[in-house]
């Protein structure tokens, strides 16, 4: 099941949105290594795995890998745009505030200094309220990177208002193939509606 919805995401997902999750399964493999590593666990059987589900995926991939490098020379985004293009639209500060009232960001997008289909993070006011008390009680691994994350992509989605879409663009791998960094705010609601329920599932 894994490594078929790792290509339905790879072949039909929106490549920005592919590649943000590619560095959250990235983060989850790596910490989960290092620990194994340290526990002396079977480390060496969890890597092994997870290279041959790497290659696996590459195989199955394979037709839109040749495709991209013989279309990329007729793609100029494919070689990386500029900076600019790259912050086009964010998910602005001022659009924090459609968490509590989803319908003010309808109102101006001048305002919200970005695209009116760019500014809605609203997840629920419950949603919201179980999100806050879940950060205050002790986390698993998994949460606590769930939540890192979240909050790291809550940063970049601000594109030019904080230099961290900046810093992404110039120094991670192709996180300079694709624009609007409003798109970072899916990974956010995603945090939020995850640790709320996560959350609400443990009151219960």
């Amino acid at each position: 099941p894994v490594l078929f919805f790792l290509y339905l995401m790879i072949f039909n997902g929106y490549p920005g949105l592919t590649i943000i999750l590619g560095y959250l399964l990235l983060s989850f493999f790596v910490v989960e290594l290092i620990v194994k590593i340290r526990n002396k666990e079977k480390w060496l059987q969890f890597l092994k795995f997870h290279l041959f589900l790497g290659l696996l995926l590459s195989t199955i991939s394979i037709v839109l890998i040749i495709s991209f490098f013989q279309v990329s020379p007729f793609i100029g985004q494919y070689g990386g745009g500029t900076l600019n293009w790259a912050e086009m639209h964010p998910f602005s500060p001022r659009s924090l505030i459609t968490f509590l009232l989803p319908f003010s960001g309808v109102k101006s997008s001048e305002f919200f200094a970005t695209d009116i289909s760019m500014t809605n993070g609203y997840v629920g006011v419950l949603t919201l309220i179980f999100f806050i008390a879940s950060l205050f009680f002790k986390k698993s691994r998994f949460l606590w990177i769930i939540t890192l994350f979240g909050l790291f992509s809550l940063l970049a989605s601000f594109g030019e208002f904080l230099p961290v879409r900046g810093w992404l663009f110039h120094y991670l791998p192709l996180m300079n193939v694709f624009r609007y960094p409003a798109f970072f705010r899916l990974f956010v609601i995603f945090t939020v509606i995850f640790s709320a329920f996560y959350y609400m599932e443990l009151l219960l």
